[in-house]
């Protein structure tokens, strides 16, 4: 009797945290702008808006060189640039990413992957195809426009290929990718460049509101208080 009662309770509890969790990431989606081409875990897209907006002002940069050494005969020099930008004083923070192939021969980036992107953080993607004015960014090399953008669940996979077409050769630049989110916090990141092997290049990362954080945990807190009050009530009248 008694073990059916305590499972009882930890399926209720279990219902109830679900809900709340869900809620939580619910708040701290709405703020995000609505467009056609928002992605959510295990989305992807292939028809991608151009983003036009001045970008607004610059919260944080990085410029990462890497080298690819793919076949001891093709090596691949370049920068992987990373940008965050505001643009209100109230607006969450969008990401900035391009891929620069400075030298090289043989080969070419055929995709990057970007830093975490944690699964409550909203993800709106765009690219431009002309430098913003007053960046440090290259201006795109003709037609290397991303072919898809996937949403997997801990980041943003940005694929260049089917070759050759959209591939970024040597003394290319990527198209810049932008992506829009909910979120006015980041950190430390590491995203990966792909070749014919693959290399990782530091950038930076959104990290879920606080305030979503502090509602879930104080969620967990209340249903596991709860759920002892109802264990003890039951053992009183059993």
């Amino acid at each position: 009797m008694a073990s059916r009662v305590t499972q009882g309770v930890v399926s209720v509890c279990l219902r109830r945290l679900i809900a709340l969790g869900v809620l939580a990431f619910a708040v701290v989606a709405l703020p995000a702008t609505a467009s056609s081409t928002v992605l959510v875990p295990g989305d992807s897209a292939t028809s991608i808006d151009v983003f036009s907006d001045a970008p607004g002002t610059l919260i944080a940069s990085l410029t990462d060189p890497f080298t690819i050494d793919s076949t001891g005969s093709a090596i691949l020099n370049g920068v992987f640039i990373t940008k965050i930008y505001q643009e209100t004083p109230t607006s969450p923070y969008d990401y900035y990413f391009q891929v620069v192939v400075s030298s090289g021969t043989g080969d070419a980036i055929d995709a990057f992957r970007t830093a975490v992107f944690p699964g409550s953080v909203l993800t709106d993607v765009y690219y431009m195809t002309t430098a913003p004015a007053g960046s440090s960014f290259v201006t795109p090399t003709v037609g290397n426009t991303p072919s898809e953008i996937e949403r997997g669940l801990d980041a943003l996979d940005v694929s260049f290929f089917p070759p050759p077409g959209n591939t970024i050769a040597p003394v290319e630049a990527s198209a810049i990718i932008v992506v829009r989110t909910n979120v006015a916090y980041y950190g430390p990141g590491t995203a990966s460049i792909l070749a014919n092997q693959s290399v990782n290049a530091a950038s930076f990362a959104p990290i879920p509101e606080p305030g979503s954080l502090l509602l879930l945990g104080s969620g967990l807190a209340g249903l596991a208080t709860m759920a002892r009050v109802r264990q003890r009530r039951r053992r009183a009248g059993s």
